[in-house]
Formats: structure tokens, sequence, C-alpha cells
């Protein structure tokens, strides 16, 4: 498996196909079957949008569905179909000062026990 980062919505990208976000990259990807982890930077340029400045207060969503849309998860925990379509319940965030990433680790090093 390898990471592609493609604008638009899914049904395009499988449709018509993947139409790469320029300068996007994956920092983390693990395919420990049966769930896929993946962590990306995404450049403000692909949502056409400059770089904010640090502080900046935004709202933002995140919802992804598996291969044959059975499973699903975004950040508000409401279905993507629904929460993507609604800006006003995106999440409230302040920008941070410059690209960060957070630590990820192995989940096997975070299990209880």
């Amino acid at each position: 498996m390898t990471v592609r980062l493609c604008a638009g919505s899914a049904e395009e990208a499988i449709t018509r196909g993947c139409v790469e976000i320029g300068g996007a990259r994956a920092t983390y990807f693990g395919a420990d079957q049966p769930r896929i982890t993946a962590e990306a930077l995404i450049p403000w340029s692909a949502l056409r949008v400059g770089p904010p400045a640090p502080g900046t207060p935004l709202q933002a969503e995140m919802a992804v569905t598996s291969w044959h849309r059975e499973r699903w998860m975004s950040l508000s925990g409401r279905p993507p179909s629904e929460t993507m379509n609604d800006p006003k319940g995106w999440k409230r965030m302040r920008l941070g000062n410059g690209p960060q990433i957070i630590e990820t680790y192995p989940a096997h090093l975070l299990a209880p026990g």
C-alpha cells in the first residue's frame, strides 16, 4: 500500500483518477490490519488560501470512510456526509506557530499492561 493525497472527494478520485495535491506529504503511514493510521501535511495552497498567522482561530473537520464505506470516522463523531456539509458544526481551534507534528507511537507501546 502507498499513500496518495488526492484533491476532491473519494468518488472523484476513484472515477476520474487521483489529482495529487502538490506539496502534500504523508508523515506517518501504518497499516496494522484491519486499521490504517495516517498523518499528513496538507499545504494551505491546496485549500486555495494563503498561510494564516499563528494564533488565527479557525474551524475544521476531518472525515474518512473505508474502501467500501461500511466504516467511517470524523473529528465530530458525525457521519461524513452530514458533517462535511455543515461547517457551523466544525471543531474550533487555534493555529500554532509553524508546522509541528505530534509525536506518534506504535499502538502496542500505548496498550495497557
